[in-house]
């Protein structure tokens, strides 16, 4: 923990804990490393809101806290950028438990509300039962692209090009968040222009992994 930090100075695992990561911010920065590593200006684009001064402190006591790492992506990139540690990483069930309690307070977005396919795409490890074999499922929603990779009882969700995809999602944000977030039937997003490219094995596949049925849309809470 960062010298000088304040904390509840209390003895408990919960209070502990928030002494790390209870500050604003700090677990959407890791939600968004979920995703993958991050630049900067890519964790500062992802987080409107946040100030420059605010997202270095942030990181900063991140990293001296071992929740995240500063590397260097190989070439041709070479880019710097921050990754979760495997301690950060720990924090999945700690953020599918907060996203699980705060699902009946979502409604319809506000108008001021940013929507993010990719945080629809995170919660997905909620759902996750496991599958046998390895395949990835690449889903294009406008301007963005992230790829979902299953491999038996392990699932990652990231933003870029990471594996040759076995199967393709196309359309527009909202209709691919009807079927990750509102569990719209498939086959009406489908005549809606919503695409599902791969061969009817590795579909169902798919479907099985996450629990249900080919003819619905995938809601991430019973």
């Amino acid at each position: 923990m960062p010298a000088n930090k304040r904390t509840y100075a209390q003895f408990c695992g919960i209070a502990r804990a928030l002494d790390v990561v209870g500050e604003r911010w700090t677990l959407l920065i890791v939600r968004d490393l979920f995703l993958g590593p991050r630049r900067f200006k890519d964790l500062m684009t992802g987080l409107p809101g946040i100030t420059t001064n605010l997202l270095a402190k942030r990181l900063k006591d991140m990293a001296a806290s071992g929740l995240i790492r500063r590397t260097r992506l190989p070439p041709p990139a070479g880019s710097m950028v921050y990754e979760l540690t495997p301690r950060g990483a720990e924090l999945k069930d700690v953020l599918m438990a907060l996203g699980r309690w705060g699902w009946p307070l979502m409604d319809a977005p506000g108008p001021e509300d940013r929507t993010d396919v990719g945080w629809a795409l995170v919660a997905l490890h909620r759902r996750f039962t496991g599958t046998v074999g390895a395949w990835t499922l690449e889903i294009r929603a406008e301007d963005s692209l992230h790829q979902v990779h299953a491999k038996d009882g392990d699932l990652t969700v990231r933003s870029g090009t990471y594996w040759e995809p076995d199967l393709v999602l196309v359309g527009t944000l909202p209709s691919v968040a009807a079927l990750f977030h509102r569990g719209v039937p498939l086959e009406r997003l489908e005549a809606q222009g919503l695409r599902l490219e791969g061969s009817p094995e590795l579909r169902a596949k798919v479907f099985q992994a996450f629990g249900i049925s080919e003819g619905t849309g995938i809601a991430l809470e019973e």
